[in-house]
C-alpha cells in the first residue's frame, strides 16, 4: 500500500531536526542568559541604594552626645588647677580630650557646695531689708514736710490789715493753723516710725552699723 504522505519523511530528516533542535537550545541559553542578567541588574540596583544609604547615615551620625549624668558630673566638677612641686604622670583631660599644656600635675577640684546660710542670717537679712523700706518711707513723708514748710513760710509769715486798718496776724488764719498742725503731726509720726523701725530692725539681729550706713544713706544721720 502506498504511503499516503510520501513527503513525511523527506521534510523531517534528521538533520533538520538537529537543526531545529540546536537552535531551540540555543534559544533557550539565550533567554536563561537575558533572564539571568536581568535578574542580577535588579539586585544590584537594590544592594546599592542601601549602601549608600548605611554610608550617608555613618556620615550624618553627630558624634555621641554624654549623658544627663555625665553632663550633671562635668559641671559638678571646677577646673581650678593647682601646681604640684613634684612631678606626677599628666593624664589626659578625660573631659575635654585635650592633653595639658602644663607639664605639671593638675588637679580637678569639686565646686564647693552652695554657702549655707543659717536662720539668723536670713532674718537679719529680712530685716535690714524692712528697716529700709520703713527709712524710704520716712524719707518721703520728710519730703512732704518741707512741702508744707515751704508754703507755711510763704502764706503764714508776716503780718497784714484789715479793712479797718486793724493789724492781723497771718499765722492765726485757720489755713496758716491748718498747715501747722499738719506739718507738726508729720513729725511726730517720722520721729516714732525712725524710733520703732531701728527696735524692730536691732530685734531682728541688724548689725548697728548697718543701721548706721542706712540711716546716713537716706540723710537721717541725727536720729
Amino acid at each position: 500500500m502506498p504511503d499516503p504522505n510520501p513527503y513525511r519523511y523527506n521534510y523531517f530528516s534528521h538533520k533538520k531536526k538537529k537543526n531545529l533542535t540546536i537552535t531551540g537550545i540555543m534559544i533557550l541559553i539565550l533567554a536563561l542568559t537575558a533572564i539571568l542578567f536581568i535578574i542580577r541588574n535588579d539586585r544590584q540596583n537594590k544592594v546599592e541604594p542601601n549602601v549608600n544609604m548605611e554610608k550617608e547615615k555613618k556620615s550624618s551620625t553627630p558624634a555621641k552626645t554624654p549623658s544627663a549624668k555625665q553632663i550633671e558630673s562635668n559641671q559638678n566638677l571646677s577646673f581650678d588647677y593647682q601646681e604640684k612641686d613634684n612631678d606626677l604622670p599628666i593624664k589626659q583631660n578625660e573631659l575635654t580630650g585635650a592633653e595639658p599644656q602644663n607639664k605639671r600635675n593638675m588637679i580637678i577640684k569639686r565646686a564647693q557646695p552652695e554657702e549655707w546660710v543659717s536662720d539668723v542670717d536670713r532674718e537679719r537679712e529680712k530685716g535690714v531689708m524692712l528697716f529700709e523700706d520703713v527709712i524710704r518711707q520716712c524719707l518721703q513723708t520728710r519730703e512732704s514736710i518741707n512741702q508744707l514748710q515751704s508754703e507755711y513760710n510763704s502764706t503764714c509769715l508776716g503780718t497784714t490789715y484789715d479793712a479797718f486798718g486793724n493789724v492781723i496776724d497771718l499765722s492765726s488764719t485757720a489755713k496758716c493753723q491748718h498747715l501747722r498742725t499738719t506739718i507738726n503731726s508729720l513729725k511726730i509720726e517720722i520721729e516714732k516710725n525712725l524710733e520703732l523701725a531701728q527696735y524692730n530692725a536691732r530685734k531682728s539681729g541688724v548689725y548697728p552699723g548697718q543701721i548706721r550706713e542706712i540711716l546716713s544713706k537716706y540723710g537721717f544721720d541725727d536720729h
